[in-house]
């Protein structure tokens, strides 16, 4: 019987298997020369470019980085006003720790408890604590529960409210959120796996909160207490670090004005004062440090563009982005030469109430259209908008419950009303640009970031690999000049993951290894690598390693079982699974490998109780794990 090949498909896969067998010869020689798995170079000093901060020529004294933070609370000691109102603003809720006592609601009304994920979720409250509950089978005898504690809440409840847990510095959400526009209770944005919470990265609690302290190399680890200065978006945010302002104002200084110990942001360029805002609310599809410059180096008065290269989506009809590209690109700001910003119709003090938002934003439209007026005679416009509001017609307001970090209010001003977004950022990028410079103007540190934020979308699949095949030529002339660039190494092996150049790959991680035997990402990308290319040794030297960095994380302990099944060391196996499921109670291929542990070793009605566990979950698969069950059962017989 003919297999359907035509010949030249078979020419095809002899090709297709030759390759396949050079690039695991290759990938053996790469592994049997290369360093043991956990060999730690002493790293070389880092050649980091100049701070921006050091380097500042303008008037504001504050920008230098050794000038302090005092917080909010004394702000208000003369500022008594604009921090109680800021106190109501969305920013100023931006997180907080939780007060049960103003929990929305926990009753059936309010879709307590709710299935989802094949689970059954209730938000409780016990002994001045809020716990978030994920419980698999009957909810009065369950089969297994996993009850992770809600300590902070993100989010000011404009459109919801998500949880944070603290795990000894590791910070995670949880898996519930509170959606305040259909007032329930319902799994999280993006969640297709409820398991132990989703990690919490640096770049989120940079726009959600004052200021963190992150352990570097880590993914999630922040130094204790987490929130310094105080939980929520704070007043220095905006107009620096204010120690120099408090220092003047109690010795009674005299000076001229402006102030030069405090930003203003009225007074600012407008690319500048833009900036301000930008630092949050400028996300775009990559967004990196610039090399060299931390997560909260950027200060007000200062190109945000010196500390952040942003990478965003390149190409008309493209809706769902966020507030700042949609306004650049608006006929309105286009023609204001700079004169309209987000501060033009936005109090960054002041939130406008429901009633007040009509009036309010309609003042803000006639500063620049009240001789021109609306094309609309009156009569018709009151037709469709009581109010005779200019924001229902030309900035459309449409629910963003889903889609995470997306305007919820149109910000390219149409004169027409125009679709909502179709998706959330990242879907349907065909191209992508850096956002202030043009490609015929990028230094070499631009195209170092543009190369090493393909990198990063390709790897992520957010970016064609034809889209994002000029990474290597970029990330390779910054690493000739500056071969300490652990960002560029670890995004070069990243790309060439994308490429299946495995030893190309698993040579630049091992570069930044050698210099920051810690680093998280690396140590994860590696241990992957060496797992796929059947390196048992040293894939088990990485995913010890990652799992000692952080070991609240149940991916990298099901790693460890399942590669001390492969070598036969039971109990080890054992070990590590009882870890993943202490973190991940529900995970079905976490109880399937414990009972074929206990079986090995003889433990055979401890795996009796434990496959019924499983019998209980009611996987899909159910009918295939009992047949494996039966065949581990005759074969440890």
């Amino acid at each position: 019987m003919s297999n359907g090949l035509s010949p030249a498909n078979k020419l095809l896969l002899v090709i297709a298997a030759t390759v396949v067998a050079a690039a695991v010869i290759v990938g053996g020689i790469y592994w049997a020369s290369r360093p043991p798995a956990n060999t730690v170079v002493p790293p070389a000093p880092p050649s980091t470019p100049d701070d921006p901060r050091l380097l500042y020529k303008g008037p504001y004294r504050n920008v230098r980085p050794e000038v302090e933070y005092v917080g909010d609370a004394v702000c208000a000691g003369c500022h008594e006003d604009k921090h109680a109102s800021y106190r109501q603003h969305p920013m100023g809720r931006s997180v907080a720790p939780i007060d049960p006592a103003k929990l929305p609601p926990t009753d059936a009304k309010h879709n307590n408890p709710f299935t989802a994920l094949g689970a059954t979720f209730r938000v409780d409250r016990d002994s001045g604590r809020v716990f978030q509950k994920e419980i698999r089978g009957d909810v009065a005898n369950p089969i297994c529960e996993n009850a992770i504690e809600a300590q902070y809440v993100i989010g000011s409840g404009s459109h919801g409210h998500s949880y944070l847990t603290d795990r000894d510095g590791y910070m995670y959400q949880t898996p519930i959120s509170w959606f305040s526009h259909k007032q329930i209770w319902d799994i999280s944005p993006g969640w297709s796996y409820a398991g132990a919470g989703r990690l919490v990265r640096e770049q989120c609690l940079f726009c959600h909160a004052n200021r963190v302290e992150h352990v570097e190399g880590t993914l999630n680890k922040y130094i204790e207490p987490i929130f310094r200065g105080q939980p929520a978006i704070g007043c220095e945010r905006c107009h620096g670090p204010g120690a120099l302002h408090v220092q003047r104002q109690l010795g009674h200084e005299s000076y001229s004005k402006p102030d030069d110990t405090v930003v203003n942001p009225k007074h600012l360029s407008p690319a500048l004062r833009e900036a301000v805002c930008q630092q949050c609310h400028l996300e775009g599809e990559e967004r990196l440090p610039r090399r060299g410059r931390g997560m909260f180096d950027f200060r007000p008065g200062m190109p945000i563009e010196a500390f952040w290269a942003v990478v965003v989506h390149d190409g008309d009809n493209y809706n769902a982005v966020n507030h700042v590209e949609q306004m650049y690109q608006s006929k309105c700001f286009e023609k204001s030469s700079g004169k309209m910003g987000c501060i033009s119709c936005h109090d960054p003090h002041v939130k406008p109430s429901e009633a007040d938002r009509v009036p309010h934003f309609r003042k803000s439209c006639l500063a620049c259209h009240e001789v021109h007026g609306c094309s609309l005679p009156r009569d018709q416009r009151l037709k469709s908008s009581p109010q005779d509001s200019c924001i229902d017609c030309h900035m459309a307001r449409y629910p963003t419950a889903d889609i995470a970090h997306t305007a919820s209010t149109e910000h390219r001003i149409p004169r027409r009303q125009t679709p909502p977004p179709r998706k959330g950022p990242g879907s349907g990028i065909t191209r992508v640009r850096m956002f202030f410079t043009s490609p015929d103007r990028q230094s070499t540190e631009d195209d170092r970031d543009f190369g090493v934020a393909l990198a990063h979308l390709a790897y992520q699949f957010r970016l064609p690999p034809n889209n994002a095949s000029s990474w290597e030529d970029l990330i390779d002339a910054a690493l000739v000049r500056h071969p300490d660039d652990l960002d560029a190494l670890e995004a070069k092996a990243m790309g060439n993951m994308v490429n299946r150049r495995t030893p190309f790959a698993m040579a630049a991680l091992d570069g930044v290894l050698a210099r920051a035997a810690t680093r998280e990402t690396s140590l994860v990308l590696a241990a992957v690598l060496a797992q796929q290319s059947n390196e048992s040794e040293a894939a088990l030297g990485y995913w010890r390693r990652a799992a000692e960095v952080n070991p609240w994380e149940p991916h990298y302990q099901a790693n460890l079982a399942r590669l001390f099944k492969t070598r036969s060391d039971w109990a080890a196996a054992k070990r590590h699974t009882d870890a993943w499921l202490k973190l991940d109670p529900s995970n079905v291929d976490g109880r399937i490998l414990r009972v074929e542990c206990l079986l090995r070793e003889a433990r055979r009605g401890e795996a009796a109780s434990e496959f019924a566990i499983i019998e209980r979950l009611a996987p899909k698969n159910l009918d295939e794990l009992r047949r494996i069950y039966e065949q581990e059962l005759k074969r440890n017989q």
